[in-house]
Order: structure tokens, then C-alpha cells, then sequence
């Protein structure tokens, strides 16, 4: 600061290491304070251009400079703001005059000129538009360039094309400025005054088009004088090269493709080039707001509309596809303004031979619907036209049409109720297909939450199509479909699993919750036949109805209330028959018929108290054992020497050395039992043969049980019990060390940590080909269940010195992270008892750390498991091996580690042990941010996080958008605890990925767990975000736009999260929220928010305290509340019906520009009449004696236009919209047809209609069809001669619905 003088610094201060952001703590700041913003403004110009050292200076300031990038660094003042008038004529001579009269203010302009490149004022004018100072290549210097070889200057067009720029100096703003002067003061075909922001310029640079721009001017006149005045104009040391843009070149492909007299495979190519065109673009610029101006312009989408119309297949699919790529946010009101829907239309409706061409329309349609604004400027006609796909069953697009209404009706209710739209969803509801049962049903319920979408719904019409097919079921005489009684059904449920639904079905006093219920007590004729069935004299089909009935009887004892289920299960009417002795053979028949149900119940019963069917899940304590095993060991223990020599003949291991004739079940009653007893030792070790040809029979030298086939539990049950006995004494130990047994096992182990490689000596591999633990013997033998035996011995003391001896314990060491052999570690890793503090611990930890990928994903997975059999002791050795997972450079591994602690710190030791680690907190706020929030419920957490800063800077981030994250997560959350039992969609895949380790519980919330400290909760009342929650609930009633309403769900759950505590609730207690809360849940005007509401109450009355203030306000429940009277809080006010006629949206179309005379009149009643299933025969009948009779009507493009504008008034099948196609199919839409549509606006309802006319369009609706027609002025009517022509038929009223 010593090169400033004295008078302009005010202090100067070093500031220490430590203070400033977390990056700048390592180095040293001056901090300059001076007099003025202009003297601030000349030390940063100085200092920025000072080098001490050898070291650039960084520089922070507290202003703005004026404009850095032209040398001037006069700070603006902040609080000054400018006002300038625009400029007139006036203001410019005064301005002219300022400047004679004050020579530094002339200096000053001249010098301001200068900095902005602009040219001297002292060369003559011109009458063109000066243009900056900018120096012209000579000729023989362009012809040097490479980028000027092959130059063609083209044919004039609107968008110019130059190369040769650097790109590394030049930028898009240096062209701006360069073009626009070209544009300055020139005006435009209308008079109007171009703007120089009407000039779009796009510089490409990166990729192969590096160091080119395509520059687009309002006008082929403006950018014809450009490429005059600029080409060879040297910009930063480079001259331009400027010719003719794409735009002209793809012109000229369309008109090759439109033309008519070019063959088919010609324009087939000219697309294709276009095509390539569009693409090459697209790609090399991603951003469609620069690529617009340049590819979507008027007279492409003149041509492209003229393709649309051609007689070829392929012709048409390529000019869709053309149209796909230049959908954009901006380019589809451009695109659907010129009237393209008219040739979509007839596209859609074509026959199956044209599906090529139809599944390109849908895919344009689809991919304007995809952009943000898209589906307000789709036409009312394309989704009439796609409705009427949705209705015809055997259609391929069927589908395809109904999830894109589907879109449509959320993103754009209106449209789709108008269209007809939402009435081909309800009908897909009874009809089909399947997979369309969840979105339609989703789209439903999103339409009824809010009112601005709820009006387009008609209250007990639409899903009760649904209930009445239940009731359809026993009242129809053609009987019912079972496919459409699932489907409704389905539909029911997915509807009161929401919120929303369960409130519809419960407006006008549950009038549908009562017809579901009335329609389930109907008396069903399928039940009484299956129970007449079961007396069939068949066996078989008897024996078969018996099954079903018993089945259906468990079912009942599952799902019903006791009370109703005792009445299922008492068979009425069988037991009518079993007690009637008038009939003695249908007496006796139906006793027997309920004996054998009643045998059926009772082996049910029983094979659920068996063991698993793999042995590898059994537990190895007696506490984990069933009754019926422990007291069949207690019987084996009190068998005497008499019985005991019976069963050792009976089993066949003494007198038949083929193992196949054994009885297992026998061996496993002696294994379990009299093993045990001390006086029969003796006569099953010593006196006889038994346990030595067992112990034989496992070891892996026999080849027995290791060659037996996988999955014999009982054999391997039996193996387990009998070494588990053995080591439990010293004589049974010593036994098993004889044998060898253990030591044959390590040896078949250990070949495996041998290095694989050639013995120099014997030429054999380290492991022989008859390895017992070979990996296809593994996965095909018993060999793999040698490790549950092994486990075996680690129950008792003598288990496991036998264990160390004979040295399994160092090779699972080396077998532990052995490459290659991941089953052999899997299966370690799962046999291993865990429960006691020794190597099979620090073998988990080695394969957590050391391990392949595989198997420390498996490993860490495998501790959840562990957790959950070792609750007691998990959190002193489980948690620590989790917490080094998530340092895991594997990112599934760190997120499948970060899933399972969020489930076990949800136990408090679990989450004490966590705390007490310490995690590092910037990691851990990347991987696993909701661990950092449940450690904020212990003291010790809060202390620690608070200490780092992480609550301050975490709750900054929740009050600004983690709140409304948290929103969208919960009710993902209980959507999908509640769609637990429901039959998954197809479509249920897109939010699975939206929430992680959510199956139903309510997410962790960041207020929820600071309120469950004093620290957190000072905390809380210190920033004073309740406060503001409450304040944003009190103005529930304006919470009805999706923003607002998310914003109120975010304050809602955020004040239950804070009540879910004791702590908190005093805080909601402070400012009445409960009540608040309970006034929301009544007359919210959103159904969501009143679930929201109903959940928040719940999680309020988790706390002892929290339950009482609920049973003060007429709450029920323990662990879960629920209203007393459920009326009071699902009771909602009915709503007026808007979606039944188009003209309520104050629009119509545009009239005809002429007087149509009566043979058009009749045409189109007769149009109007095929809507009408009553009169469209008639009406067919007599357009195509019209058509014979004046064939030049069908040809006038006026008359085609008004025709299509009933359809998209009205509905019609598909088969009809082809008909009425058809009778216009001689019109050829050429340019001249195109102009006349254009003039008459297409089919778009566009013309507004007043207060009164739109009460009469919606008085009479089919005669606001007609007043399309010119109306008479002078009130004569048509002439004589065209009256004979008229129906006498009139046309019929309407009723007002779809």
C-alpha cells in the first residue's frame, strides 16, 4: 500500500491464518479499507497489473467494477440507480450540444468510442449502418486460406455460415456486435424496426466445428448485405470466410422431397440428407435455444407440412422423423402454429398397414409432450385422434395412446378432459390392458387432489363403474368375466391405499365404501356349487374341491376378523347335511367330507413345525430348538439297553455297509438321544461299530456322503448332531481325533492355499483332481456343507482345541481372501459362529478389508444378518467392521453399509456405538448424510456435529430445500409400505430409484432428531424455524397451487417430526399447533395435504405425552392412532363438474371466411349426425349418395377443414374418423390448400367467444358445431334449388357429457 497515498487508504489490516472460508484458511489476507469507491476503483486497476515477487496478487472487492473488460474499474455506486428517459431527438441535440459546449466531455466521448471499438465520428457518414472499425482481406489472401478451398457462395438466404474464426479470442458477444450493426436501423417487410437482438449467432467452440459460427438474420435481404460488407473481415488477426448457411441447403432437399414428378427413392434420399443435416447440428450444439433460429424456420415447416401430406409411407415416416429432431422447448408452438396437426391426424387413424408411419406421429407427439411447455400447444384434434386410438381394443398403439393421455391429464387436465381424453382412461379401467390399471389409477388420484384438476372429474361416476362390476357379478344373467373382476379389484385397492382415494370413496356418507361392502356380503353361487362339488361321486374331483375348500377356509382364518371367520369355518351347509338323518347316503357322505378337510388342517399345522428345508438355517443351541425336538431328546435319553439294540438293527449301519439302506430317521433318533446318555456310550462307541462307520461314512476319503447330491438335510442334520455330541465329552474328542476326521478335511483344504503351479518332483498339481472341494463338486455335492460340520465342533471347548490342532482355522486365514474361489470364502463366511470373541471374527474383518469385490459385498451384507442373531453383542464388534465398510472404495459396497446402519442405529446401543466411533463428517456427509442426522439424537452426537459446524450448515440447507426433498421422500416412503400386498406394475420402476432403503417407515427428518436433545431443542428455538412452519400452515385455505401445497406439506412434517418427541411436543404445545394441525386435517382444500395432516397427528402421538393430547381430541389406538369418528375427518364437500363441454373454455374456431351454401350444410349434419349411434347409419347412407351425386364438394379444402373441426368437437370411433377421411381422400394438399388453411386457422380452437355466445354454445352443443357455418345476413335462407337436398331428419339433442 506504500505506492497510495496517505490520503486515499483509511487502514490497512492483516488478517490471520484460520479466518475466511474453508479454502482460504492456508493463506494471509490484507484487508484495505479506502475513503472513496474511486480511489477503491484505481488501487484494484493497479493492483491487478502488479506482479510482486514473481506472485499474482488475488483480489476480492466489495464493489462492482464498471467495465472491466474495457480497462475501466470506477466502482458503481450500490445504491445509486439510474432512470434515463429513452432516446429522441431531443434528448441526442441537447446531448450534441453538451459536447461542443464542454471540451473534456468531448475528450471523454471520444475516448469512451475508442474503448467500444466503435468507428471515428470523423470519416464521412454513410447511408448504411456504420459498422466497426474492421479491416477487409484482400482477395489473394482468402484464396490462401484452406478454409477457403471448394468456396461456394450459395444462393441467398437468411443464415449465414462463417469459418476460419479463433475461437480461443473471438466470442459469441464480438460476433453480436460485429452482426447486429448489419441490423441496426434497418426495417423490416411490415415497417416494423429490427432489433439487433432478432440476429442469433452461434459459435462453435469445441469438436470438428471448432472455429465456426452460423450467424441467422430476421431477413434474406439483411443477411445478403452482411456477407458484402463482412466477408474477408479480419476479426482478432483471422479473416472471415462467409458463405450461405445450411438453411438453403436444406430447402432445396425439401422441395426435392415435396416435389411430386421426383421419383420415390429420390425424395426418400433428399430426406435422409436433411436428416443428417439436422443431426450433425443437434449434436454439435446441445442447446436447442441456439440451434432454433437456425433449423426451425417458417419455410422448413412449410415444406415439412407439405411432405406430411404425400402420397408415400416411407416418405411421410421420414419427415417425422425430421420433425422429432427439431422439437425443442421453443420450436413446438412453431411447429404445431403451422397446422401440422391437421396431417397428424390422418396419420393416426390410418389402417394397420401404415403403422410405420402412425408410430412415428406418436413418437413426434410424445417427444412435444416431454418438453416442458409441450403439452399446452398440442391441438385438442391430436388427442381426440389419440382417444380414439385408446378405445379401440385390437389396436397396437392402444397402449402407447393411453400412457400418453395419461401425461396429458396431469401435465394438462383441461385438454385431456375436453378431448375426451380422461373418458377413454376410465374405460381402459373395465377393459384394460393390465399393465395400464396403475398409471391410470395413479393419474386419477392426481387429478382428484387438487381443485383446479378435481373439477374435471365427475364425483360417484367414474370409479363406480369399477364397484358395480361386484355387483354386475351376481345380478347379471350372461354371468361375469373373472379378468374384469381381478382388474377391479386391483383398482379398488391401489384407490383406498391412498389418502386421497379413501377420501373419494367416503364423500356422500361412504355411499362407495358401503356399496364395496354390501356387494362382498352377496350371496355367491360359486361357493354353494363347490361345496355341492365336494359330494361328487368322483374321487378325483371330489378330492380336488375338498383342497380348494380347505384352502380357501385357511385363507379366511388369515384375513377376516374372528368373528366372521368362525362363520366361514363352520360350513353351514355342510354341516346341514352331515346332520340330517333323513338322508343317510348324503349324511355319511358329507361326514366323511369333513373328516378329510379336517385331516387336511391338521397336516398343515403340523409342517409348519418342522425344520427348514436347509440345514445350514438351523440353530445349534437347544434354546433355538422346537418343543416336539427337545422333548424327542429328552425321550431318546430314557430309551434302555433293549430298545437301543432294536434301533441300531432297524437303522441297517451295523449290518449293511451300503449306506443307501440306511434309515436315516432312526440314526438321527440315536444321534440325538441315547449318544447322550452316559450308560448307552459305551454300547454305541466301544461295544459296537456305530459311530465308527458314521464318522466313516463323513470322512472325505470315503467318497460317501461327499459324492451324496446337495440338499439332503437329513443326513447333514445328522452329521452336525452326532460331532456337536461327540465334543461335548472328552472320551467322544478323543474319539474324533482317532478317526482322523478333522485332519482328513484340513488336508482337502489345505491343497487350496497351495500356489497353483507344477511339482517339479511328482509333475502333479497342488490339488488333486478328487478334491472333495473342487468348485463344481461345491456347487453339485454335499462337500460345501463340511464347513456346517465344522461349526459343529466350535460348540464345546474340546471342539475347538481340536479345531486349532489340526489347523482349519489357519487355512480359513488363507482360504479367507484366496482370488478365484469366492465359494469357498462364501462358504466360511456363512458357517462360521460368530457369537464368542476369537478367530472367526478376525477372519469377517479380513474379508470386509482384504477381500475381492464379490466377496466384501457379500461380507458386508452378511452382517445384517449377523446383527439380527447377535442383538445383544452386535454393537460392541458388529458396528466397528461396519463403519470401516464405508471407507470402502467401492461405492455399492459403501451405500449397501451405509443402508444397513441406517436400519441398526435405529436401535439406541446401535447408535450409541456409532456416535462413540466418531465418523469423519465430510465423508459421511456424501455417502450416508441421514447417519449424521440420527447421531444428532444423542447428546454426545449433537455436541460433536454442532462443534464441526455441520448443524449449522445443515439446517440451512433443510429450512432452503431439504424440506420439500423430505416431502417427496415420505410419501414415496408409504406408498410403498402400502403397495406391499398389491400386484407390481411395470410402471412401478420409475421411483425406485428415488428413495433408498425406504420399505414404509417414515425418513429420518433433521428438526425431528434435533428436538430429541435439550442442545437441539435450545437450538431449535433459537433459529426460529417453527415460527415460521406455523405461520405457513395458518394460511392453509391459499395452499391450493402445487408449490404452495408443498410448501405446506414441508412446514406440516417438519412440526411433526419436532412433536414426534417429548422434547418437541412442548415446543408445538407453545404455539397450539395440534389444533392448527387438526383444523387442516378437516378442511384442507388438497386431499394430500389432509393425509398429510393424518400422518403428522401419528407421529405426534409416539410420545407418552403426544398420546394423551390425541385421546383429548377423540383419538383411538396405542402404537397407532386413528380418529374416533373416521366421518368427521374423511367427510369432503361434493364439487361442480367443468369438464363437460369444450366451449366452456371461451373458445371456438375460426368462422369461415364465406357463405357455405346448403349442400355443405347437409354435409356436415350429416358429419355431425355419425357421432350419433342412432342416426350415423342414416347419415353414412346419405354422404355417399352426396358424394356421388357432387363429387367437387369433397375436393374443397374449406369443407375438409370444417369437417375435421366436428371431429375435434366431438367423439368418434376410429372406424368412423377413417370414413370421413376417406370421403375427402381425392383433396391433394399442395401449397395453395395449405394457404387456405392457414387462413382459416386450422383446426385449432382459437377465436374467442363472449359471455353470451359461449352460454349458447353450451345451451345446445350440437348446434354449436354448426355455427362454424356463415350466418345469413339477409335472413333469406338457402335458395330453392338446394333445398330438395336437405334431411328431413333433424338433428338431435346432445346431452352434455362426453
Amino acid at each position: 500500500m506504500a505506492r497510495f497515498s496517505p490520503a486515499t487508504v483509511e487502514s490497512v489490516d492483516l488478517v490471520p491464518t484460520g479466518v475466511g472460508s474453508s479454502k482460504a484458511r492456508r493463506a494471509r489476507w490484507v484487508v484495505a479499507r479506502f475513503r472513496s469507491l474511486v480511489a477503491a476503483g484505481q488501487a484494484l486497476g493497479a493492483l491487478s497489473r502488479m506482479r510482486p515477487m514473481g506472485r499474482r496478487l488475488t483480489l476480492r472487492s466489495s464493489f462492482s467494477p464498471a467495465a472491466p473488460d474495457l480497462g475501466i474499474f470506477f466502482p458503481l455506486d450500490p445504491d445509486l440507480e439510474y432512470a434515463y428517459p429513452p432516446p429522441s431527438p431531443q434528448i441526442v441535440a441537447n446531448i450534441a450540444a453538451a459536447i461542443a459546449a464542454v471540451p473534456t466531455l468531448y475528450t471523454q466521448v471520444l475516448h469512451l468510442m475508442n474503448k467500444m471499438n466503435l468507428p471515428p465520428p470523423s470519416v464521412p457518414a454513410t447511408p448504411s449502418t456504420p459498422l466497426p472499425n474492421i479491416e477487409i482481406a484482400p482477395p489473394d489472401m482468402l484464396e490462401a486460406l484452406p478454409a477457403y478451398r471448394n468456396y461456394r457462395r450459395g444462393e441467398p438466404a437468411a443464415t449465414l455460415f462463417i469459418k476460419n474464426i479463433d475461437h480461443k479470442n473471438v466470442t459469441e458477444d464480438d460476433l453480436q456486435r460485429l452482426f447486429s450493426a448489419v441490423a441496426a436501423g434497418r426495417r423490416s417487410a411490415t415497417g416494423s424496426a429490427v432489433e439487433p437482438a432478432s440476429v442469433h449467432v452461434r459459435l462453435m467452440k469445441e469438436g470438428r466445428m471448432k472455429g465456426q459460427a452460423f450467424v441467422k438474420f430476421p431477413s434474406v435481404e439483411l443477411a445478403t448485405e452482411a456477407l458484402e460488407r463482412l466477408h474477408g473481415g479480419i476479426v482478432r488477426g483471422r479473416p472471415m470466410v462467409i458463405a450461405i448457411g445450411r438453411e438453403h441447403a436444406t430447402a432445396i432437399l425439401l422441395g426435392i422431397a415435396r416435389d411430386v414428378d421426383q421419383s420415390a427413392q429420390a425424395r426418400l434420399d433428399a430426406l435422409a440428407k436433411v436428416q443428417s443435416v439436422f443431426d450433425l447440428v443437434r449434436r454439435t450444439i446441445p442447446n436447442h435455444e441456439a440451434t432454433d433460429p437456425l433449423l426451425v424456420t417458417e419455410s422448413v415447416i412449410k415444406r415439412q407440412a407439405l411432405i406430411s401430406a404425400s402420397a408415400g409411407t416411407e416418405i411421410r415416416v421420414a419427415t417425422y422423423k425430421i420433425m422429432r429432431i427439431l422439437v425443442s422447448p421453443s420450436s413446438v408452438r412453431i411447429l404445431f402454429s403451422s397446422h401440422i396437426d391437421l396431417f397428424i391426424i390422418r396419420t393416426l387413424i390410418r389402417d394397420p398397414r401404415y403403422d410405420s408411419e402412425r408410430e412415428q406421429a406418436i413418437r413426434f407427439i410424445r417427444a412435444c409432450i416431454e418438453e416442458p411447455e409441450g403439452p399446452h400447444f398440442v391441438p385438442m384434434s391430436v388427442v381426440r385422434a389419440l382417444a380414439a386410438i385408446a378405445e379401440q381394443l385390437d389396436d397396437r398403439f392402444r397402449t402407447i395412446c393411453l400412457e400418453t393421455i395419461c401425461e396429458l391429464a396431469v401435465r394438462h387436465p383441461e385438454l385431456a378432459c375436453f378431448s375426451g381424453g380422461t373418458k377413454a382412461m376410465f374405460a381402459a379401467l373395465l377393459d384394460g390392458p393390465p399393465e395400464m390399471l396403475d398409471p391410470i389409477v395413479s393419474t386419477f388420484l392426481h387429478l382428484l387432489d387438487s381443485p383446479a384438476s378435481r373439477r374435471y372429474i365427475r364425483p360417484h361416476v367414474e370409479l363406480e363403474m369399477v364397484i358395480s362390476q361386484f355387483v354386475d357379478a351376481y345380478t347379471s344373467k350372461t354371468g361375469y368375466s373373472i379378468e374384469k373382476l381381478v382388474g377391479s379389484a386391483s383398482v379398488i385397492r391401489k384407490v383406498l391405499s391412498s389418502w386421497t382415494g379413501l377420501v373419494y370413496f367416503s364423500i356422500g356418507n361412504m355411499r362407495s365404501v358401503r356399496s364395496i361392502v354390501d356387494a362382498l356380503g352377496l350371496p355367491n353361487e360359486d361357493t354353494r356349487a363347490l361345496i355341492e362339488i365336494t359330494q361328487d361321486r368322483s374321487r378325483e374331483i371330489s378330492e380336488m374341491a375338498i383342497l380348494l375348500l380347505a384352502g380357501i377356509m385357511s385363507l379366511c382364518s388369515k384375513q377376516l376378523p374372528a368373528e366372521f371367520a368362525s362363520k366361514v369355518q363352520s360350513l353351514p351347509s355342510l354341516f346341514r347335511l352331515a346332520t340330517n338323518f333323513h338322508d343317510e347316503g348324503r349324511r355319511h357322505l358329507a361326514t366323511s367330507k369333513l373328516s378329510q378337510i379336517l385331516n387336511i388342517s391338521r397336516s398343515a399345522a403340523s409342517a409348519k413345525t418342522t425344520m427348514p428345508a436347509h440345514p445350514g438355517l438351523l440353530s445349534f443351541n437347544c434354546v433355538a430348538q422346537t418343543r416336539l425336538d427337545c422333548i424327542r431328546v429328552h425321550a431318546g435319553l430314557q430309551i434302555d439297553e433293549a430298545q437301543l439294540r432294536n434301533m441300531l438293527n432297524d437303522s441297517e449301519v451295523i449290518g449293511a455297509k451300503d449306506f443307501t439302506k440306511w434309515n436315516w430317521d432312526i440314526i438321527d433318533d440315536i444321534v440325538s438321544g441315547p449318544l447322550l446318555n452316559p450308560k448307552r456310550y459305551d454300547d454305541l462307541v466301544r461295544n459296537t461299530k456305530f459311530v465308527s462307520r458314521l464318522i466313516a461314512f463323513f470322512r472325505p476319503t470315503s467318497r460317501q456322503f461327499s459324492d451324496m447330491p446337495r440338499n439332503s438335510p437329513k443326513v447333514l442334520r445328522t452329521a452336525v448332531e452326532l460331532v456337536r455330541n461327540l465334543a461335548s465329552t472328552v472320551e467322544g474328542s478323543r474319539v474324533l481325533a482317532d478317526t482322523k476326521f478333522l485332519l482328513e478335511i484340513a488336508d482337502q483344504l489345505g491343497q487350496h492355499t497351495m500356489p497353483v503351479c507344477q511339482d517339479l518332483v511328482k509333475n502333479q498339481a497342488s490339488v488333486t483332481p478328487d478334491n472333495v472341494f473342487l468348485k463344481e463338486r461345491m456347487e453339485a455335492t454335499m462337500s460345501s456343507d463340511y464347513f456346517w460340520i465344522i461349526r459343529a465342533f466350535t460348540h464345546r471347548p474340546d471342539g475347538l482345541r481340536l479345531l486349532e490342532q489340526c489347523g482349519i482355522y489357519n487355512i480359513f486365514y488363507q482360504l479367507a481372501d484366496l482370488r478365484g474361489r469366492e465359494d469357498l470364502s462364501n462358504a466360511i463366511l456363512t458357517s462360521m459362529d460368530y457369537s464368542a470373541d476369537s478367530h472367526p471374527r478376525v477372519i469377517l474383518a479380513k474379508m470386509l478389508t482384504a477381500g475381492s469385490r464379490a466377496l466384501r459385498f457379500t461380507a458386508t451384507l452378511h452382517l445384517e444378518q449377523l446383527a439380527a442373531a447377535h442383538e445383544t453383542s452386535f454393537h460392541e464388534w458388529g458396528i466397528p467392521l461396519l463403519v470401516v465398510q464405508l471407507y470402502d472404495p467401492v461405492a455399492d459396497i459403501v451405500q449397501v453399509a451405509v443402508g444397513i446402519l441406517q436400519r441398526l442405529c435405529r436401535r439406541p446401543q446401535n447408535l450409541a456405538a456409532f456416535a462413540q466411533l466418531r465418523p469423519d463428517i465430510q465423508h459421511l456427509a456424501v455417502v450416508g448424510n441421514d447417519l449424521l442426522l440420527q447421531m444428532l439424537a444423542l447428546p454426545s452426537g449433537f455436541k460433536y456435529l454442532a462443534e464441526a459446524g455441520y448443524v449449522e450448515s445443515e439446517i440451512d440447507y433443510w429450512f432452503e430445500h431439504g424440506i420439500y426433498q423430505y416431502v417427496t421422500h415420505a410419501e414415496l416412503s408409504i406408498s410403498e409400505g402400502l403397495a406391499k400386498s398389491l400386484p407390481k406394475s411395470a410402471f412401478d420402476t420409475l421411483d425406485k430409484d428415488l428413495v433408498l432403503n425406504m420399505d414404509g417407515r417414515i425418513p429420518i427428518h433433521l428438526y425431528g432428531e434435533l428436538a430429541k436433545t435439550s442442545g437441539g431443542v435450545a437450538y431449535l428455538e433459537m433459529v426460529g424455524h417453527t415460527a415460521s412452519f406455523l405461520d405457513r400452515v395458518r394460511a392453509f385455505r391459499d395452499c391450493i397451487a402445487p408449490a404452495a401445497a408443498m410448501e405446506l406439506k414441508a412446514a406440516l412434517w417438519a412440526l411433526g417430526a419436532i412433536g414426534s418427541s417429548a422434547s418437541g411436543l412442548a415446543i408445538l404445545e407453545d404455539g397450539g399447533a395440534i389444533t392448527l394441525i387438526m383444523e387442516v386435517l378437516r378442511a384442507a382444500p388438497v386431499i394430500t395435504v389432509r393425509g398429510t395432516c393424518f400422518y403428522v397427528l401419528g407421529m405426534i402421538g409416539r410420545s407418552p405425552k403426544g398420546r394423551g393430547i390425541l385421546e383429548d381430541l377423540g383419538w383411538l389406538g396405542e402404537s397407532i392412532h386413528v380418529p374416533g369418528d373416521p366421518e368427521s375427518v374423511l367427510q369432503f364437500p361434493e364439487w361442480e363438474f367443468s369438464g363437460s363441454w369444450p366451449a366452456r373454455q371461451g373458445l371456438t374456431f375460426k368462422p369461415l371466411h364465406y357463405r357455405a351454401d346448403a349442400i355443405e350444410a347437409e354435409i356436415l349434419t350429416c358429419i355431425g349426425n355419425l357421432s350419433n349411434h342412432i342416426l350415423s347409419t342414416a347419415a353414412s347412407k346419405r354422404l355417399a349418395v352426396i358424394r356421388q351425386q357432387h363429387p367437387h364438394y369433397f375436393v374443397k379444402p374449406e369443407l375438409c377443414v370444417q369437417a375435421w373441426r366436428i371431429c375435434t368437437a366431438y367423439h368418434y370411433r376410429v372406424a368412423t374418423r377413417r370414413f370421413i377421411q376417406e370421403l375427402f381422400e381425392r383433396l391433394v394438399f399442395d401449397s395453395q390448400v395449405l394457404k387456405v388453411v392457414d387462413q382459416m386457422d386450422g383446426v385449432a380452437m382459437v377465436y374467442p367467444l363472449d359471455d353470451k355466445d359461449s352460454a349458447r354454445h353450451n345451451e345446445n352443443a350440437f348446434k354449436s358445431s354448426l355455427s362454424l357455418l356463415a350466418k345469413d345476413p339477409d335472413g333469406k335462407g338457402p335458395s330453392a334449388a338446394n333445398t330438395a337436398n336437405r334431411m328431413s331428419l333433424q338433428p338431435a339433442r346432445v346431452i352434455r357429457g362426453f
